[in-house]
């Protein structure tokens, strides 16, 4: 999984659920921790990432209501 096939699949519409979308950030999350370690500065950015991504979903979750 990368950025790419994220957005692809997005463009789509792919993602039948937001957890689905959610799983596959974790997935490239969890890849960089795996090849780069924990403390490497890519690990923090791919973090970052994900924190970005569950918050950005809420926000258009929460303004679909």
């Amino acid at each position: 999984m990368c950025l790419e096939q994220i957005r692809d699949k997005a463009k789509k519409f792919q993602y039948r659920t937001s957890q689905s979308f959610l799983d596959d950030v974790k997935l490239i999350v969890d890849n960089c921790k795996l090849y780069n370690g924990e403390a490497h500065p890519l690990s923090t950015t791919a973090n970052g990432l994900l924190s970005k991504a569950i918050t950005l979903l809420k926000e258009v979750l929460h303004s679909n209501v």
